[in-house]
């Protein structure tokens, strides 16, 4: 069963508690893709976890690819472009919330979201 997370107040779409793999590395760059989890997901982006200490900078680009898993058994592979707006370290790693500013990145993060 899916829930709904709690609206922050600077926050404009819903998210969704949802756990789900996540890659990611410095944007633009051809570093080796680090392995995180989504902890929830919405339109405007989404959070997780991520085993790098000290916790990331706001305003810091990533490369991100994330796996979506369907009822129906199918895959929805996303990557994008994504902006750190908040972290926290956590006792294994840091705890991230990042912003998908591309417009057209958004729109597919929507379609990816719709069955849900």
């Amino acid at each position: 069963m899916l829930e709904f997370s709690e609206m922050s107040s600077t926050r404009y779409y819903q998210r969704l508690r949802l756990s789900f793999p996540v890659r990611f590395r410095p944007a633009g760059t051809a570093e080796p893709w680090q392995d995180g989890t989504g902890i929830d997901i919405g339109i405007g982006g989404f959070a997780c976890f991520l085993p790098v200490l000290p916790p990331p900078t706001p305003g810091t680009m990533y490369d991100v690819e994330l796996m979506l898993h369907f009822a129906d058994c199918s895959r929805e592979p996303l990557r994008f472009h994504a902006e750190v707006r908040w972290s926290a370290a956590a006792t294994t790693g840091s705890r991230v919330g990042l912003q998908v500013s591309d417009s057209h990145a958004r729109a597919r993060l929507a379609r990816a979201l719709l069955p849900l």
